[in-house]
Order: structure tokens, then C-alpha cells, then sequence
């Protein structure tokens, strides 16, 4: 069907609809009736009415609008929403829910989401894209329940009615930009038979790495049960959950317990002196009690998770939630729950951290990261102090800490050490050495755990009176960790590694073996592997360390910096705040050279480049004022000739602010004399290239944030293609979003979040291969006319239809 401006509402061509009734109307947005405005009621600046337009709708003489515009002041996302009655309807694998979309402000509507629920409210159906799904041409989805239906995923986690007749639909538009207008149009929503996608033989080869390590902050203790006995608590993050374990020390048995919300909660755990465990999961501040096993509720935050707590001398335990600078409390004795509210207020994410009471009772913590601060409270009042001048504020994380002599002690950046007591600061030349803090490995007999390596099970205890250690193995259920990188070997095999913590993964396709390794604990990622010869080399978060694998080669199980094999190779302590977010690592064709670039770990703008070559094991870095000083390196590719093209974020880096630049960018740099040559803006305005691929022809294939395929000649410096890909979902991959390679085909594959592409060099048409259940995060390796790629945890492969 057209409109009166000529926009097409089609079906694509990857679909094959199914033979079955009609479609059936639901809503025709002609009229409000029935319908309300749910997200965004509270704000004077959201609106929900009738569009009479053309351009904005598909059939009839109007669409519904909601509309808003995000505070100039905003945290997070802003959003708007409304609700409409259907008559019940029952969606399923022969029933999709169909209807037109737009936005008039494509670029700073963020988020789309339909839900679907049933006659008593309980959600039944639910799809969602964060990858700026909607458009000012407009597009037709049709969302097939339990799929990712045209780039909009899934919400598994949010489904709790499963196969109900819907008798609601939900429409939620997102913005995170500060200060922008976003809304979304919607139009013809109407029931039709289900489409059936082209699907090829997709196989799940299972977990890479069915671990989990401990919380980055201190969240091991050891304790007693209500009979005296002993175990080992810890908090156990697992990719993207969170679940507490309570190992017995004598015989290792394990009890698990879930938190009962999602995500990974605080990043350490507080034991109180009223002997229970404190935490933050969810949205909720939670204690744990080692006699009953239990996690209660105490109050809830205001979203984020704790990154310290303290605890006043009558049992008070605080907490300093991230990002929004808010402290709470909780006094065991009298059950009360308290929210302070924000003891400071930027435009940027604070690390509330680390906290400590004085003898006064005021409480004190340091903000980080962006512009630190130090802050107070005094309880007893709610008065509230920062005690940095503006003008000596700077980058960094301040230190705070509680002295025998009862004051605080603190300094950051800039404004040197100062003693704190009663809400007074106090310029001092050094402070007191802190109380030192109550040992957690120490049970009440005087034993204690010397080790516990969760990801490998096992853990060291030292007995009472012993003079050696009892091993003591133990097991827990995990979802596993998610994928980072995946690579083909030169043995045949397919490897790859996780991240949090860190596992060298093989898996090895002739006899479904898998093994995964770790690098004597290490808790962060190897971001990216690429092959140079017969070798891997990776880049390492957040320390930037470039890393030597021989998968031919006996595995060596310590310290990256001891480890034979893996071995680190290059190590600077510039490289943390140049590219410790390695986000793209290159194998030069030379082959000798191995680049990274990426952004700082936290916080600066920009990335440096490390040139680092393989026969002297030498390494040179450019800073970033020797590239584009507010851009963050995203991708690399290099020319026939051996120059090297560099594609840009403009996304501020984790814990920082937004700088200028709005648009990424491509430039070339020239590998002798180490200059820019030639650079090349996306337009329209994108923050982020996500990978490039260089073609026999010297033709640049490029992916850009959110699904963007373009086409890029560097000789005559013009695009000669560039396409949305919506009906893909945005382009796939984590930290280095590897996503794009050649077959042996010589046909393009990418990754996207919903699909698995090819795409013709020539042409530069496009159709699925595959369309998986699961959202594709990682990838890419071809190995035997299959094509390998991650689903969080989880590895999957699909027939190429190529024959071997």
C-alpha cells in the first residue's frame, strides 16, 4: 500500500508469509479511544494526540503521536509511552502482530518497545531495539512472539504470560540524549498470518566457559552457619547474573542461592557487625544471613548498584550507590531504611567511592571519576557539603579514609590531603595511617581460606594448628560467560576468549571437545584476537597489554605478566589511558605489525594507536593528539598499499562526559611517516564504525552504529554506498565489534544482532543466512564452510550452504 507522499509499506523479501486467514485489524489509529498515555505521565513535555499528516502514516486519515523532550538535566533514559485496547487476540507462531512506525526525530529516538499484555495486566508479548529501530520513512514490522522479528528483540525476561490472548499493546519510545525531542508514530496495527524466515542449519555447540568469578571488590568471607559451622561466602557473577554461594569448609558442598532481581548488583559485599551480608541487587539495597541462607529486601535505590560501604559505631551500615551519587542506610536495630538522597549532581556518572565515617558522625565519600569531588553528611541534620573548590577540581579518584584519631582523611587530585571532622576541612602535609580493615578470611576458631579460585572450583584451607592448607573442591550451576572473540586456529580448531573473568576457549568442530583456561584469575577480557601467521595476539582490558598465543602450544595457567604461553608481549603504563577499552586490534598484512587502538579504560576522550612489531617485540604508541584528540579508535583495515584505515567512536568513554564531535569518522594513516592523509565524516551524523573489511579491490565495506552498510572508494575519497540494514537489528559485537568478513565465496557475511547477512561485494545486495532465537553478540570465524559466532555464553555455528 502507498500514501499520498509515495511511501511504500512492503514486506521484505526475506520473508515468506504463510498461507492461513487474513489479516484482522486491531487498532486503525483513527481515534484515541481507548487509548492512554503510560510513560512520561509526569512530564509537562509528553504529549500523546492525532496526526493528521500524510507523511506520517500509512492508511486512513490519521496516526497516534506520543511525543516528549528529554530534560537538559536527564539521567539516564528519557521516555514516552502509551497503551491502546485491542479486542483479545492471541499471538503465536501462526499469528504475528503487524503495524507501521516513524519518528520525526530518527536520531535522538534511541529505543523502541511493544509489549503486548493480557486482560488482567501481566505481560504476554514483548519485543524491543535499542539500535534506533525507527525512521523518518517509516517501516512495517511484523513481530512473531519468541523471535527477534526485523532487528526488534525478544524480552525473554519479561514474559509472564505466555500464550495469553493480549487484550493491551504498549508502544515506548527512548532518548539518553540531554535536552532532544523523540517521539514515534504509530499506525494499521492489525493481526496477520506469521511469516516464516529463510533459516539455515544453525547448531548450538553449548557454553564456552561454564565458570564465574567473584565480585571485583572484596565479596569472599569466611563465616558460620546458626550451628557454628564453617563456609566460605561469596557473591558469583556469571556473565550477566549475579547468585550467592555458601561453600562448606570441610566438605565443599555448595548452596546457591538466587538474589531474586537480574544483573550484577554491588561490585563488593559488606560483612556487618550484626553478622549479616550487605548488598545491592536490582533496585534494592539487600542483606544476607549466613545462619538461614536468605536474602531479604531492605529498601529500594535509585537504580545503579553500590561501589563502597561503611558502617557507623551503632551498626548502621551505608552505601554509595553509582551513578547517580545517593546514599542510603540501614539501621539493623531499629529495621530502618533511609535514602539520603544525591550528595552530589553532574552531568556525568559519579563513583561514590570510598566512604568512611567520622567520630562526629558525619559521613564522607570521594566522587570519581570525571571531575573528583570529596562530599559529607551529617545524618542527624541532612546537611550536605562538597569541600573541593571548583577551580581545584579535577580527573581522578580521591582517597578517604577513617584514622585511629577519629578524623577522615582525604585527598584527591589537585587539593592535597586535608583532615575532615564535623564537616570541617583542615589542610594537612600527610594523613594518618587508616584503621586497618576487619579480615574477612578468618573464621571465629582462628582458621582461615588462603585461596579460593572460583572460576576453577577449588579453594585452600588452613586448619586451626595446621601448617598446611586442605584442598577443598566445590561446584555451582552457571549460565556461563559471555563470548568476547572468536577466531579459526591453525589446528583446525575454533578459538576464542570471555571476559569476566577471562578464558582462553577452544572448542574443536571434528569431535564437539570444548576447553576453556584462565590467566591466573585475571577478571577482565582479551577484547579481540586476530592471527598473525600461526600465532593469536590480543588486547587485554583495562591495562591495554598485547598478548602472544600459540594454541599449538602447552597452555600456561599464571599471571599474564610470568605466563610462557600466553605471553605478554607488550606492556605500557600509558596504554591505560590511551587505549585501555582495546577496541579494534589489527594483523597488518606486512605480516610483522600488529596495531590496537581503542579508548581509555575511564573517562578521556580519544584514543592512542599502538604500533607494535613482531619480529623486534618492539612498540611504538601514538598519542591521541597525534590522531583526532576527541575521537576513540573503533575499527581498523588495511590498504593494498599497506596505509592503514582508522574508523572512529565519538561514544564517551565508560565514567566520562560527551565531548563535541557528533558525528565518527574514517581517516587513513600512512604507516611510514605516521600521518593523517585523508579523513572522511559519515553523513549523516553516526557515533560509531563498527568494523571494516577491505576488499581485493581496494573497495572499504564498513559497518556504522546502529545497522548502517556502507561502501567506501579511499582512492577517489567518495561513499558509493551506504544503506540501513534495520530489519537485521543493529550490527553485532562487544568491546571490538569484529562483525564483517569474507567467505571463501567471496561474498561479505556480518553479524548483526538478529541475523547472520550476505551480502555481495558487487551488487551489494543482501539476504539472511540465518536468524537464530537467540541475539548474536560476538563473532567471526569461518572454518569449513561454517560460520561461527556467539550468542552470549553460548557458541553457534551455520551451514554456509558452500559444501566443503
Amino acid at each position: 500500500m502507498t500514501n499520498g507522499t509515495g511511501w511504500a509499506v512492503a514486506m521484505l523479501g526475506t520473508m515468506l508469509a504463510c498461507a492461513g486467514a487474513a489479516e484482522t485489524s486491531l487498532h486503525r489509529a483513527e481515534s484515541l479511544d481507548g487509548v492512554r498515555l503510560t510513560w512520561g505521565t509526569q512530564d509537562p513535555n509528553s504529549r500523546l494526540e492525532l496526526n493528521a499528516g500524510k507523511e506520517f502514516r500509512s492508511e486512513g486519515e490519521a496516526s497516534i503521536r506520543a511525543h516528549s523532550q528529554a530534560s537538559a538535566e536527564a539521567k539516564g533514559t528519557s521516555y514516552v509511552g502509551f497503551r491502546l485496547a485491542i479486542p483479545p487476540t492471541r499471538f503465536g507462531e501462526d499469528t504475528a502482530l503487524a503495524l507501521e512506525v516513524w519518528s520525526s526525530q530518527p536520531a535522538a529516538t534511541l529505543a523502541f518497545h511493544v509489549r503486548g499484555f493480557n486482560a488482567a495486566g501481566k505481560q504476554v508479548v514483548g519485543w524491543a531495539s535499542w539500535a534506533k529501530p525507527l525512521t523518518r520513512n517509516g517501516r512495517t514490522l511484523v513481530l512473531v512472539p519468541g523471535t527477534q522479528s526485523q532487528g526488534m528483540g525478544w524480552e525473554t525476561d519479561r514474559i509472564e504470560a505466555a500464550g495469553d490472548a493480549v487484550a493491551e499493546l504498549e508502544f515506548i519510545a527512548g532518548c539518553v540524549a540531554r535536552g532532544e525531542a523523540f517521539d514515534m508514530y504509530v499506525d494499521h496495527v492489525r493481526a496477520v498470518p506469521a511469516p516464516k524466515w529463510v533459516q539455515a542449519d544453525i547448531v548450538d555447540h553449548g557454553l564456552v566457559a561454564p565458570v564465574g568469578m567473584p565480585t571485583w571488590g572484596p565479596s569472599t568471607i569466611a563465616t558460620t552457619d546458626a550451628n557454628g559451622r564453617r563456609f566460605v561466602f561469596t557473591k558469583l557473577w556469571t556473565g550477566g547474573n549475579a547468585s550467592y554461594l555458601f561453600i562448606d569448609a570441610e566438605t565443599g558442598e555448595v548452596h546457591q542461592v538466587a538474589p531474586g532481581a537480574g544483573g550484577w548488583g554491588a561490585y563488593q559485599v559488606h560483612l556487618g557487625s550484626d553478622g549479616l551480608l550487605y548488598d545491592t541487587m536490582g533496585s534494592h539495597l539487600v542483606a544476607i544471613d549466613p545462619a538461614t541462607r536468605t536474602a531479604r529486601k531492605l529498601g529500594e535505590i535509585p537504580g545503579g548498584m553500590a561501589l563502597d560501604f561503611t558502617e557507623a559505631p551503632d551498626g548502621t551500615v551505608y552505601a554509595g550507590i553509582y551513578p547517580s551519587a545517593t546514599l542510603v542506610s540501614y539501621q539493623p536495630a531499629s529495621g530502618t531504611y533511609t535514602n539520603h538522597g544525591a550528595l552530589n549532581s553532574e552531568s556525568w556518572p559519579q563513583y561514590l567511592r570510598p566512604l568512611a565515617i567520622d567520630a562526629e558522625g558525619w559521613v564522607y565519600g570521594g566522587i570519581a571519576i570525571q571531575n573528583g569531588q570529596v562530599v559529607g553528611l551529617n545524618p542527624a541534620t541532612g546537611e550536605k557539603r562538597t569541600f573541593i573548590p571548583e577551580e581545584k577540581r579535577q580527573r581522578g579518584n580521591p582517597a578517604v579514609h577513617l584514622a585511629a584519631d577519629g578524623k577522615v582523611y582525604a585527598n584527591a587530585p589537585g587539593w592535597g590531603w586535608h583532615a575532615l571532622s564535623g564537616g570541617v576541612a583542615v589542610p594537612v602535609e600527610k594523613p594518618l595511617p587508616r584503621i586497618a580493615a576487619r579480615r574477612v578470611d578468618t573464621f571465629p576458631d582462628g582458621s582461615r581460606y588462603q585461596r579460593v579460585n572460583v572460576p576453577d572450583r577449588v579453594m585452600q584451607i588452613l586448619d586451626a594448628g595446621a601448617e598446611t592448607p586442605r584442598e577443598v573442591r566445590f561446584s555451582y550451576a552457571s549460565t556461563g560467560v559471555n563470548i568476547y572473540t572468536i577466531i579459526a586456529g591453525p589446528d583446525g580448531k575454533i578459538h576464542g576468549a570471555t571476559g569476566i573473568p577471562l578464558r582462553i576457549w577452544s572448542f574443536d568442530p571434528a569431535t564437539g571437545a570444548m576447553q576453556d583456561r584462565g590467566l591466573g584469575g585475571y577478571g577482565g577480557h582479551i577484547n579481540q584476537f586476530v592471527r598473525q601467521g600461526d600465532k593469536f595476539y590480543g588486547a587485554v582490558y583495562s591495562s591495554g597489554a598485547l598478548l602472544e598465543y600459540d594454541p599449538t602450544q602447552p597452555y600456561d595457567d599464571v599471571a599474564m605478566q610470568r605466563s610462557k604461553n600466553p605471553r605478554q608481549v607488550h606492556f605500557a603504563e600509558a596504554a591505560r589511558l590511551l587505549y585501555g577499552r582495546p577496541h579494534a586490534v589489527l594483523a597488518h598484512p606486512d605480516g610483522k605489525h600488529i596495531l590496537v587502538g581503542g579508548n581509555a579504560d575511564r573517562v578521556l576522550l580519544g584514543s592512542g594507536l599502538l604500533i607494535y612489531d613482531s619480529t623486534t617485540e618492539q612498540g611504538v604508541i601514538l598519542d591521541r593528539d597525534e590522531l583526532i584528540p576527541d575521537q576513540g579508535v573503533n575499527a581498523l583495515a588495511a590498504l593494498p598499499g599497506g596505509d592503514v584505515l582508522v574508523g572512529t567512536s565519538v561514544t564517551a568513554p565508560t565514567g566520562g562526559a560527551a565531548g563535541t564531535a557528533k558525528a565518527a569518522l574514517i581517516y587513513r594513516l600512512d604507516m611510514a611517516t605516521r600521518n593523517i592523509t585523508a579523513r572522511w565524516p559519515l553523513e549523516p551524523e553516526t557515533p560509531a564504525v563498527r568494523d571494516l573489511l577491505v576488499g581485493p579491490g581496494g573497495l572499504v565495506y564498513g559497518l556504522a552504529e546502529p545497522s548502517r552498510f556502507f561502501v567506501l572508494d579511499p582512492e577517489r575519497g567518495v561513499f558509493l554506498h551506504d544503506e540501513n540494514l534495520l530489519d537485521y537489528g543493529a550490527a553485532s559485537g562487544y568491546q571490538a565489534p569484529r562483525c564483517m568478513t569474507f567467505g571463501p565465496d567471496g561474498s561479505i557475511y556480518a553479524l548483526f544482532q538478529g541475523a547472520v547477512v550476505r551480502i555481495d561485494p558487487q551488487t551489494y545486495a543482501h539476504e539472511p543466512v540465518a536468524r537464530p532465537v537467540s541475539t548474536i553478540t560476538s563473532g567471526i570465524a569461518i572454518l569449513d564452510g561454517r560460520l561461527y559466532f556467539g550468542c552470549g555464553p553460548r557458541l553457534f555455528s551455520c551451514d554456509l550452504g558452500l559444501g566443503k
